[in-house]
């Protein structure tokens, strides 16, 4: 009986905890530098991530009053493009990419003001899917991969009330490569074909801006 009651108490002064809390839902879009990949530095061969734009979905529970902790999603869809002396001697389409980031992270409001200016940072899984495949390159589609990733973003909110804020942040997304940045993807058994049943890695650093809403609940 003790116990029950113990665990009652426990549960009755979690539920106020959580009440307590607010909570954050954050929705944006933007736009997503490309990147370019090179087998050894000055290279003239390389792929290349086009840019594109990009959404951003999050939900997170405040921690004290200036520290955010949140689960995102970042979403990208574009085109790689290849430039190689033996397959491709100008610039062409490799393939569309869907590109997809979920994230663990913190966020930390520098103030308490209006206007917060704030930083954060998170880790988690980097998703990759191809379609579209140039047969006149490679030999078959290129397989889905995945990959750890983090990120890091710095940015500030307008509070135009005590519920919604206006975002503006910029934000470095990266997948991780516990061998390096270099990219493996061309395969020399045949010098006029790419052997696409090798994973294309992209595995540099994304540049994005966005602009979006914030809403405290």
């Amino acid at each position: 009986m003790k116990c029950n009651f113990h665990l009652s108490l426990l549960f009755i002064l979690s539920i106020n905890i959580l009440l307590a809390q607010k909570f954050e839902l954050e929705a944006n879009y933007g736009y997503e530098l490309g990147a370019k990949l090179t087998e050894k530095p000055n290279d003239i061969n390389y792929l290349k991530l086009d840019s594109g734009s990009n959404i951003n979905i999050s939900g997170g529970v405040n921690i004290g009053e200036q520290m955010l902790i949140k689960l995102s999603w970042h979403n990208q869809s574009t085109s790689i493009l290849i430039k190689d002396q033996d397959v491709s001697i100008n610039e062409s389409d490799l393939s569309d990419i869907n590109l997809n980031f979920i994230l663990a992270g913190v966020t930390y409001y520098l103030t308490e003001t209006k206007l917060q200016p704030y930083l954060g940072a998170g880790v988690g899984a980097a998703f990759t899917s191809f379609k579209n495949p140039n047969l006149d390159i490679l030999n078959n589609n290129i397989k889905k991969s995945s990959y750890y990733a983090v990120n890091f973003e710095i940015g500030a909110v307008y509070w135009v009330s005590e519920k919604i804020g206006i975002n503006l942040k910029s934000s470095i997304f990266s997948p991780v490569n516990f061998e390096g940045f270099n990219l493996p993807f061309v395969d020399d058994s045949d010098e006029n074909e790419l052997e696409a049943t090798k994973n294309i890695k992209f595995l540099a650093p994304y540049l994005s801006f966005n602009i979006g809403v914030i809403f405290r609940l």
